[in-house]
């Protein structure tokens, strides 16, 4: 613009000129913009027509997930049933065919013949009896060494029962187990004497009704319970036999080592249990807290079949 001004000064005629070349050039720099701008515009057009695409695609493959959650909903037990059939199948060949050669197959019978594994699954089963019996030993007043002592007894029994679930003659291991938990009694009863040791028996039978609430309230979030639900809760499950009751804990129900008929025996009381409890529970649980103590129930029970399955085989 500094150049145009003198040139002014100088001659109208190289202003008008000067004026026609700005024109011009200004003209020219605009379609190369344009054209710059149209050639960017392609690949925008086809980026925006790809991810209308994607769009489209993603909005297609939510509405099938929609449709397929809904069937996997509607099919999921039925389907897990058969898949869990199968693989408790394979298991038992698998198993069958070990003991034919007398050797261990795989799982918790390989595990029980590996001495090394074998005491680390002791040392987690002890760890496991400090929880499950915190409370009582709270309770008692127990001393490091009365609780050390009890641990160790209890730890005995849990230890034969992982022996039973690997043997190959589990008769006789279930003799023997027997024998260890009798022996085990009469080891609590010096150790605890009478009325610490009546104590034991009550709170073990009440470790159910503790498990339950615990779990429950683990999948509430918000939704806990309230004092009062707690506690009609712990009382529905008290009331159920021990027997019925005891599998919510992870305990495999000797009914497993049996025949068919018992196991279906067994898992015939186990629900009739559940139902029993839902219901009272009805009465003082909202229906979210309902529904979720059903699931509960519900998957204890697939995890009994499954355990037992898993843990057991039939001669």
């Amino acid at each position: 613009m500094t150049t145009l001004q003198k040139a002014a000064i100088t001659t109208a005629i190289i202003v008008a000129a000067g004026a026609g070349i700005y024109q011009a050039r200004q003209a020219s720099r605009l379609r190369d913009q344009v054209e710059t701008l149209r050639q960017q515009q392609v690949p925008l057009a086809e980026q925006t027509q790809r991810l209308q695409r994607e769009r489209d695609d993603a909005t297609n493959k939510l509405a099938a997930l929609t449709e397929e959650n809904v069937q996997l909903k509607q099919g999921q037990k039925s389907a897990e049933v058969l898949k869990l059939r199968g693989e408790v199948g394979v298991l038992r060949q698998s198993l069958s065919s070990a003991t034919a050669s007398n050797a261990p197959a795989t799982g918790i019978s390989k595990l029980m013949n590996d001495p090394a594994m074998k005491e680390y699954i002791h040392q987690v089963q002890l760890q496991k009896v400090k929880e499950r019996y915190a409370l009582l030993f709270k309770e008692l007043k127990l001393t490091p060494e009365e609780t050390e002592a009890f641990t160790q007894a209890i730890g005995e029994i849990w230890l034969r029962g992982s022996e039973l679930a690997s043997s190959s003659t589990q008769s006789e291991t279930r003799k023997t187990l027997e024998e260890t938990v009798k022996g085990v009694k009469d080891q609590l009863k010096s150790l605890l004497g009478d009325a610490r040791y009546q104590r034991y028996e009550q709170f073990d039978k009440e470790i159910p009704a503790h498990t339950t609430v615990q779990l429950l309230e683990g999948h509430l979030g918000n939704n806990q319970l309230t004092e009062e639900q707690t506690g009609q809760l712990f009382a529905a499950v008290s009331a159920e036999p021990y027997s019925a009751t005891h599998g919510i804990a992870g305990e495999l129900d000797m009914a497993f080592f049996g025949s068919q008929e018992d196991i279906d025996k067994h898992l015939k009381q186990v629900q009739d249990s559940n139902a029993r409890i839902l219901e009272k529970a009805s009465n003082f649980l909202n229906p979210d807290q309902v529904a979720a103590l059903a699931a509960l129930q519900s998957n204890s029970v697939v995890a009994q079949k499954v355990q037992g399955a898993a843990l057991t085989q039939k001669h």
